[in-house]
């Protein structure tokens, strides 16, 4: 098996004896297993998100999926970081500075209200519409 078959199969394991305590932590706070806990954070690292904006993230990523049961924290953290990178792009057209500390904590948090609440009102018009 190559680095690239066990990287795509998800294969990934931590060395760690603090990082997997860490890992323990959230997964308890979150009701997760270890893997899918450590494959939500990997997904909040890697669009320079974090583990305070999990609970905005899941409430997104359960409007996206329509479901509880099976988050899509991937989706709902690109879709995040794309707001974010655009609002920073438009910042620094305008001379302004990048998002920051609660700024940006307050921008990510009316970002998913609103994307949360145009999913809910397309789901009921096409409820009615049945």
């Amino acid at each position: 098996m190559t680095t690239t078959d066990t990287f795509h199969r998800g294969l990934i394991q931590f060395r760690s004896n603090l990082l997997e305590r860490r890992i323990a932590e959230y997964a308890d706070m979150w009701r997760l297993t270890p893997n899918e806990t450590a494959k939500r954070l990997t997904a909040l690292a890697a669009t320079h998100l974090d583990a305070d904006d999990y609970d905005l993230l899941a409430s997104l990523s359960q409007a996206i999926t329509g479901r509880s049961s099976r988050l899509d924290c991937v989706r709902a953290c690109e879709q995040v970081k794309i707001a974010v990178d655009a609002a920073n792009r438009a910042r620094q057209e305008m001379g302004m500075g990048s998002l920051g500390g609660e700024e940006r904590a307050k921008f990510i948090q009316r970002t998913i209200d609103e994307m949360t609440s145009k999913k809910g009102q397309r789901k009921a018009k096409s409820r009615n519409s049945e």
